[in-house]
């Protein structure tokens, strides 16, 4: 079993990455009106890697704009029944990226439940010993 997120959150040896309220549109729920129709979400994004020197090279850490390129091309890729999908979707795609070490995403819609601010899924992650090849080639690396 691994760390908790309080743990990893706490972890001196590691730095968060992270995107606050992406507002995107995305046809996504299980309403009639949310199929086909497009709806505000906000997306939150916290990732966690190896605190090093990132040497004013952006190779050498997570991108957040890449993290946010993730949530816009799954959020637009047309009809979703479920936030979990979306939600599992974008850290299917997360987990790929070189040194997460670890992650958290938050998706709420905002019109989802009257009277309320928003309804949505957060969901954490820990990646394992070994990273996805990011290109989706089935081979994994060490």
């Amino acid at each position: 079993m691994g760390k908790s997120m309080a743990d990893i959150a706490h972890d001196a040896s590691l730095r968060r990455i992270f995107i606050e309220n992406l507002r995107l549109l995305s046809r996504i729920g299980i309403y009639p009106r949310e199929i086909t129709a497009n709806q505000e979400i906000l997306i939150s994004i916290s990732v966690w890697v190896e605190k090093r020197p990132a040497e004013e090279d952006i190779g050498k850490t997570v991108n957040y704009a890449e993290l946010a390129a993730i949530a816009r091309r799954n959020a637009s890729i047309g009809h979703i029944f479920l936030v979990e999908t979306l939600v599992e979707n974008i850290v299917r795609d997360i987990r790929a990226l070189p040194g997460v070490k670890a992650g958290r995403v938050n998706c709420r819609k905002l019109h989802a439940v009257p009277g309320a601010e928003a309804a949505g899924v957060e969901e954490f992650f820990e990646n394992d010993q070994h990273s996805p090849d990011p290109d989706h080639s089935g081979k994994r690396r060490s």
